[in-house]
Parts: structure tokens; C-alpha cells; sequence
């Protein structure tokens, strides 16, 4: 059966190849929304695939946009919503712009670099972590780049998505303190990531804001995932003597951690209030529904979106940064606390 092509997609919706042509290749300003309706309904009922070797001989484009994970992360990235639903945003923006997505990981700048000239990207977006080799590797491509979550100084002109961490954190640890709750635990991801140590210090500063003290035994430490926080359940009971209430900085760290208090007896809120940070998907599904501090992955994934179709039409010349600033999702994890509960260990 022969594959379908452009033609016959132009026959189909009765406009010239160059029509379908604009639209294939992200020139759609020149075509009319209902055009681009029909020729899209043609190209699903056809079957027709585009065939990017084809394309980038023609264009100089490959219409490929690679997203690269950091070592670090990429182990757990699929496991992870915040990675599902920040892609699933990103990537209905890139391909309503003719474009598809390659998903990479850079163990090392050589095998990055062949990663990139292999698939021909036209430009990549890098999340989480850009170490010097990789800004190096990205200069030497003459690559168009956009950094999500990167914290490490570089002086590449690309820009930067990313959420104010340190006022996230300190939202959360403001709305337990305005609930009556004084004695406070934190959990953390893995010490040592800049990210964390930047919720930490928003924690940091609204105890420090009411002159509370921060016990260092009862600031843990575990791996950013649904095991990380199971694990952390039997040392928060130890500790319920201690604490009202914990701040979490990571929503899929809160969820194993509800799930092992759980297990335990442990009552929730009645005994202990829980604060996330993500707001991700299941946050709103779990019992209780957890309260955190929301930073609005759908859009920061689709700002992601526009601004690397944009570095790929016209790159930046400068570094430029953008902070989007999170607000608090209110839900049932955590209690007004009563003056009448008992004194806490000291």
C-alpha cells in the first residue's frame, strides 16, 4: 500500500501541497485556523507519518526537540508525575508547532553530544542540572537551549524556567505556624541539590521570622520518591512526641510518607499535619487530600514549549530568568491546632 504524502493530503482537503506544506513546518500564521483543522483531520484519516529525514533535507530542520534529564534524575523521571505531567504539557505545545520530541539523558558530554548531532535537534531543553562539561558541549553545538529547574551558574545567553522555591517553602511553613503549630519536623530530598537547599531555607526563614527553634534531629533527609518517604515513616513516629506537624518538600516524598503513618496507626491530621510541595496530580486524591504548595507544572511546561520554539526562531542574546511564584493549595492535611492538646517534649 503506497504511504500517503502531502499531495494527497492537499487533494483531500482541495488546497495547494505548499498549504500543507506551511503547516507541516510550523509556518501556520499563513494558514487559516479551519484550514488547519481540515488538513489535520486529513493527515489522521490518511494515516500519514512525515518523514523528518525527507523534512530536514528540505528545510535544514529536523523538527526534533530534544528534552534531556540529568543523571541524577532520569532514574526515577518516569516514576515520577511531576516528569509526566510537566512532559504532557510540553509536548502538546511542541507538537501543535509541527514538531516531535526525543527524550535523552546526559551521563556525559560526549555521549550527549552524540545524542544531539545523531538526531539533528533543533534544539533541546535541559532539566534539572547543567554541570560545566554540558554548557561547554552546548556552545561548542552552537545548540538553542532552554534550562528548567537549573540552579548552577553558567554564562551560556540561554534562559532559565524555573519556580521560586524559597518562598514555595516559606509558605508552607507561614501556614502551619498561623495554624497554632510551633513544634515543626522537615523532610527534605537528598542533601546536598540546590533545589533543596533552597526550600530548606524558606523553611529556615519563617521559623527564624518567629525566633522557633529548628531541631537538626528532626530535619531528615531521603530520595525524592515514593520509597524516600515510605521509608521516613517509622522515624516520624518515633518522633510524634516532638512534632505537630511536617514540612515536605516534595509532594511524591509526602505521599510514601502518608501511606507508612498510615500503616503505623498514625491519624491524619489529628496526630500530625503533613505539608507538600509540587501539587501534583494524586495530591488531590490521596486521604487525606494534601495541602501544598503548588507550582503550576502544566505551565511550566508549556512556557518551556514556547520559549524553546522561540530560541530555535531567533536565540537569545542574553541570559534572561524567569521565576513563576507559587501559591498554596489549601487541602485537608493539616489541622488548626488545639491549645488544649498536650505539651510537647522539649
Amino acid at each position: 500500500m503506497k504511504k500517503p504524502s502531502i499531495y494527497d493530503i492537499a487533494e483531500r482537503v482541495h488546497v495547494s501541497s505548499a498549504t500543507v506544506s506551511y503547516v507541516l513546518n510550523g509556518k501556520e500564521g499563513k494558514v487559516s485556523t479551519a484550514t488547519k483543522k481540515k488538513i489535520y483531520a486529513a493527515m489522521k484519516e490518511l494515516g500519514y507519518t512525515r518523514d523528518h529525514a525527507a523534512v530536514s533535507l528540505s528545510t535544514g530542520k529536523s523538527h526534533l526537540i530534544g528534552v534531556c534529564f540529568p543523571l541524577d534524575e532520569a532514574s526515577d523521571a518516569f516514576s515520577n508525575p511531576f516528569y509526566g505531567e510537566f512532559l504532557g504539557a510540553f509536548e502538546s505545545v511542541i507538537q501543535a508547532s509541527g514538531y516531535d520530541v526525543i527524550i535523552g539523558q546526559a551521563k556525559n558530554p560526549k555521549q550527549f553530544e552524540k545524542w544531539y548531532i545523531s538526531r539533528a535537534l533543533d534544539g533541546v531543553v535541559v532539566l534539572g542540572s547543567l554541570p560545566p562539561e554540558l554548557e561547554k558541549s552546548l556552545v561548542r553545538l552552537g545548540a538553542k537551549a532552554v534550562l528548567v529547574d537549573v540552579y548552577e551558574d553558567y554564562s551560556a545567553p540561554f534562559p532559565n524556567i524555573r519556580i521560586n522555591d524559597e518562598a514555595g517553602e516559606y509558605l508552607a511553613t507561614r501556614f502551619l505556624l498561623e495554624r497554632g503549630h510551633t513544634h515543626l519536623g522537615y523532610i527534605g530530598g537528598p542533601d546536598g541539590s540546590t533545589v533543596n537547599h533552597r526550600r530548606y531555607c524558606g523553611f529556615e526563614k519563617a521559623m527564624m521570622e518567629r525566633e522557633l527553634p529548628i531541631e537538626k534531629n528532626l530535619v531528615f533527609h531521603t530520595t525524592t520518591n515514593f520509597e524516600g518517604g515510605y521509608a521516613m515513616g517509622d522515624s516520624i513516629v518515633k518522633n510524634l512526641d516532638r512534632i505537630s506537624a511536617l514540612v515536605v518538600d516534595a509532594d511524591i516524598i509526602a505521599i510514601g510518607l502518608i501511606r507508612r503513618l498510615q500503616e503505623l496507626g498514625t491519624k491524619l491530621p489529628e496526630d500530625l499535619s503533613v505539608v507538600g510541595f509540587d501539587d501534583i496530580h494524586p495530591a488531590q486524591y490521596i486521604h487525606p487530600t494534601l495541602t501544598t504548595v503548588r507550582q503550576d507544572i502544566r505551565e511550566k511546561g508549556s512556557l518551556s514549549a514556547k520559549t524553546i520554539l522561540e530560541e530555535i526562531d531567533s536565540p537569545s542574546k542574553r541570559k534572561k530568568t524567569v521565576v513563576i511564584e507559587p501559591t498554596l493549595a489549601e487541602r485537608n492535611s493539616v489541622s488548626t491546632l488545639s491549645s488544649l492538646r498536650k505539651p510537647f517534649l522539649e
